[in-house]
């Protein structure tokens, strides 16, 4: 059965960090390896992650992110089954800029732009927009480019010599 995971965090990490690539290079290998859909949106000192997949593996990567220790206060916004993906041909979007802010979406449809008030229903609406426009699928270069310095080799040799510090 598939089903969703939606939740909001506080980050214990700086933004553009070597400790938030590594959420997600890994997450996002650990989506394809398992079969699930994402997309992270970090704002601020909070970030926002929706979550699809079999249930069971929806479990598991809930249970590794509650437990990781670049973020605290997991809130889960909603949570269900699914009849069919939302985002089907993503692994993990993630968006810090313009190109994808929650703020910039709220303010032109006249809301608040502060993403740790947020009601779930307009996280929901930020995403069916991102996902209608096609960002974050595997064969997005601009979405792929979120994080310049996660596809040069040098970071990747950074992030395998830290391979023990993360949960997720």
């Amino acid at each position: 059965m598939l089903t969703y995971w939606l939740y909001r965090s506080v980050a214990c990490i700086p933004s553009r960090s070597t400790d938030e690539a590594m959420i997600y290079l890994r997450s996002r290998q650990r989506n394809i390896e398992c079969g699930i859909s994402g997309f992270l949106q970090r704002e601020g000192s909070h970030f926002v992650q929706y979550l699809e997949g079999a249930d069971d593996q929806v479990a598991h990567i809930k249970r590794l992110i509650q437990a990781d220790w670049r973020h605290r206060d997991v809130q889960t916004l909603s949570e269900g089954p699914l009849q069919t993906r939302r985002f089907d041909g993503w692994d993990m979007a993630l968006t810090e800029t313009e190109t994808g802010f929650f703020g910039v979406f709220q303010r032109i449809h006249g809301r608040s732009a502060d993403l740790s008030t947020a009601r779930t229903e307009e996280f929901v609406a930020f995403l069916d927009h991102l996902s209608s426009s096609g960002k974050g699928q595997r064969d997005d270069p601009a979405w792929n480019a979120e994080i310049p310095n996660a596809a040069s080799p040098a970071f990747r040799e950074t992030a395998n010599s830290t391979e023990g510090r993360s949960a997720s």
